[in-house]
């Protein structure tokens, strides 16, 4: 395929990108039809998603912001998200979706009312959507299509409305050359992790991207307070168990704000996370106030060095069952040092669903058996990029 892009920076982790394909044409206007587009439709998938007949509400242009400068790129196996930037009194809760022809302006007879997966984040909302070619009988990918997005709130109220265009396409394994492996680095944007045949539950069994807050609840500490001295962990003689009898609330949590990788052509990696993880402070808190805990920021960096690995291996049942040849080429990464020790969180690396100009999604599977398979999705970048640049755009009118 002949692509001139550009690649797209995006918030936490968008698979999206300003590319244009030569060889990706339209679907004719004899297809544009409402049933050829109903079959389209029936290709996507949702986690969740409800299947509404008739007309998606499409409501008027609003100020909302999402994560696409022009083009949705989707591929066989895996799901990819719609963010959306807002106030924290319009918050995204779902995402109504409707597949457009290109040629005639016309839609499928039905839509997908999709649920935001859960980030506890007050001003980012994100959907997944997925595709599945083995659904399209007579169609062969690449396919461009249309759809129209609604995001609405928890009332179905139309926040926003626009049409974009998408390109749904097989998975490319480029090994070799500037699509490879190597060339600039890789940032993460997200992981998920499903039981094959789950896709009818609202949410994923795993699912993590650098938005995502987790803990956000924070947590409750027990102290002490005797005639209006604040204490902690010596002793409450006020107490009637002699320990507590006061009880403050830290507001912590935790975000895995950003992984970034570079493979090496001489066989070496480097590696850097971010980890956004603020700790209490109960010593110098007051139990004795009815004010918070005291939280201290803690966004720590850690870098990892070692060597990675091509090499052909088998993979199990549960890939096979989703299309998955029988053997893949993995990538794995034997790591040598780590600074600080103990920081950080890891990354093995894992076999080679797709890797493009655009992007790297790794397979990998429970080792405890469950038969949950997990998929790692990162976006190539440029030695001239910084990770954490974040681009928002309009969404464009219908």
């Amino acid at each position: 395929m002949k692509n001139s892009f550009l690649l797209i920076v995006l918030v936490g982790g968008l698979f999206l990108y300003t590319c244009r394909s030569n060889d990706n044409e339209p679907l004719p206007e004899s297809e544009g039809t409402s049933g050829a587009l109903d079959t389209l439709a029936g290709a996507l998938r949702f986690h969740g998603g409800q299947r509404l007949t008739g007309t998606a509400p499409a409501g008027t242009s609003g100020s909302l912001k999402f994560s696409i400068k022009d083009t949705l790129h989707l591929n066989q196996g895996v799901y990819y998200p719609l963010k959306f930037l807002h106030d924290s009194t319009s918050d995204v809760t779902g995402v109504f979706i409707h597949v457009a022809g290109v040629a005639n302006g016309s839609f499928s007879s039905f839509y997908f009312d999709v649920p935001e997966v859960p980030l506890d984040n007050d001003t980012i909302s994100v959907v997944m959507i997925g595709f599945d070619p083995t659904k399209l009988p007579g169609f062969d990918p690449p396919l461009s299509f249309n759809i129209r997005i609604t995001p609405h709130d928890e009332k179905g109220t139309p926040l926003d409305t626009g049409i974009i265009p998408v390109e749904a396409e097989m998975p490319h394994n480029n090994m070799d050359g500037s699509c490879g492996l190597t060339g600039g680095y890789w940032k993460w944007l997200f992981k998920y992790g499903e039981l094959p045949g789950s896709d009818i539950t609202p949410g994923f069994d795993f699912f993590n991207a650098p938005e995502k807050v987790w803990l956000r609840k924070g947590q409750l500490i027990e102290g002490c307070c005797c005639n209006d001295v604040s204490s902690y962990n010596i002793g409450c003689p006020c107490a009637e168990d002699g320990i507590s009898n006061a009880i403050l609330h830290f507001s912590t949590f935790e975000r895995y704000k950003e992984e970034t990788l570079t493979l090496f052509e001489n066989g070496a990696f480097f590696r850097q996370t971010l980890l956004d993880a603020p700790y209490p402070d109960p010593t110098a808190s007051d139990f004795c106030s009815n004010a918070g805990g005291v939280v201290h920021s803690d966004l720590s960096s850690t870098s990892y060095q070692g060597n990675w690995i091509l090499t052909d291996r088998s993979v199990p049942q549960v890939l096979l069952d989703l299309g998955y040849s029988d053997k893949m080429k993995t990538v794995e990464l034997d790591q040598t040092s780590q600074d600080p020790k103990g920081g950080g969180y890891g990354n093995g690396g894992g076999w080679i669903g797709t890797v493009d100009c655009r992007a790297l999604v790794l397979v990998g599977v429970d080792p405890e058996g469950t038969g949950e398979v997990y998929w790692t999705i990162y976006e190539r970048k440029s030695d001239f990029q910084e990770a954490n640049e974040d681009d928002w755009y309009d969404i464009p009118e219908s």
